[in-house]
């Protein structure tokens, strides 16, 4: 029998500002990608929808506070690693400007 595809989903909320500047943050302590430059993003826990996930990583990792008419979808990705258990991901991101 084959088991049915589960993937673990991330959500970014990219924060934009009018002039075009978009604020990104050093990843520490978190063991993944620690010392990399990243926006907002974390798991969706679950249960959580995508807008509400997104709203949840900008107000718990920069202090953001947003609301859903500042989140606009812009693009998913789906990825595996390469090494390693195979671990498949899909990301989308969501910008608030």
């Amino acid at each position: 029998m084959t088991s049915r595809y589960r993937s673990i989903v991330d959500v970014y909320a990219p924060l934009r500002r009018a002039d075009g500047r978009v604020l990104l943050m050093e990843r520490a302590n978190t063991g993944s990608a620690d010392g990399q430059l990243c926006s907002p993003s974390a798991r969706l826990e679950s249960g959580e929808f995508v807008i509400a996930g997104a709203i949840r990583e900008a107000a718990e990792e920069v202090g953001v506070e947003l609301n859903e008419a500042a989140l606009h979808f812009v693009h998913v990705v789906h990825h595996r690693n390469g090494d390693g258990p195979r671990e498949e991901r899909t990301d989308l991101v969501r910008v608030a400007w």
